[in-house]
């Protein structure tokens, strides 16, 4: 198993290199001001349905009203209700993208190690 680790490019940073690299980070504010986004972004679509003011099929309001945070759209539902599902979908996309191509590098490099190349 140590060997495919190796060929998957994984290395494991002793915890002195893992507070340098997080203390490099950290005195880089804008590198900071991204992560926040970033953690917020991902907890928002985690927690869409919970922080969604309404259901994203429901008709709340005149089409093209300005109730909402957001507004209406053209059918009266709510525009940010819609955006934070919208979100949460677009996450779940992007986590199974990851998921297959790194579960698919796996494979071909344990494949690549049963067959004796390095």
């Amino acid at each position: 198993m140590a060997e495919s680790a190796e060929v998957l490019g994984a290395v494991e940073l002793p915890p002195r290199e893992r507070r340098v690299l997080w203390h490099r980070l950290r005195r880089r504010k804008l590198a900071m001001a991204a992560m926040a986004y970033l953690v917020v972004f991902y907890f928002c679509g985690l927690f869409a349905p919970v922080i969604a003011p309404h259901d994203y099929r429901d008709i709340v309001g005149k089409p093209l009203s300005s109730e909402g945070v957001l507004g209406i759209d053209d059918f009266g539902r709510d525009v940010l209700s819609r955006l934070l599902i919208g979100l949460r979908t677009s996450l779940l996309v992007a986590l199974s993208a990851v998921t297959i191509v790194q579960r698919a590098r796996r494979a071909l490099a344990e494949l690549r190690i049963e067959r004796g190349g390095a």
